[in-house]
């Protein structure tokens, strides 16, 4: 599986607060440990106009958005739990961000033996 991370994650990411930075550090390392996820709390966006965007918990307030296929997962926006869903739900596609000069960054995926 492939894990991905746009700049537009990087960018939100980077208007947090250091504490907020650090749960959300320890939630995209253990999304790029298990891209499946499990133990987390994974949330669909129903509401989001691409319907492989879901919302992850990084800490009581803060969400990281994701794009989420059979074969890839994407870090694609963080914040508070309002402004990132109103995100999800004003982004067309992820494709847009190809489109729109946001490169994503591949990192390797290994299982743990």
């Amino acid at each position: 599986m492939e894990f991905l991370s746009a700049d537009s994650f990087t960018d939100s990411l980077a208007r947090l607060t250091g504490d907020e930075q650090k749960s959300v550090k320890t939630t995209a390392f253990d999304l790029q440990v298990d891209p499946t996820g499990s133990g987390m709390s994974f949330h669909k966006l129903d509401r989001a106009r691409d319907q492989n965007f879901w919302s992850v918990r990084a800490s009581r307030d803060i969400r990281l958005i994701v794009h989420r296929t059979p074969g890839s997962l994407r870090l694609c926006y963080v914040d508070h739990h309002d402004p990132a869903y109103s995100w999800a739900e004003r982004t067309f596609r992820a494709t847009a961000f190809q489109q729109q000069g946001r490169d994503c960054t591949r990192a390797p995926f290994s299982r743990p033996p």
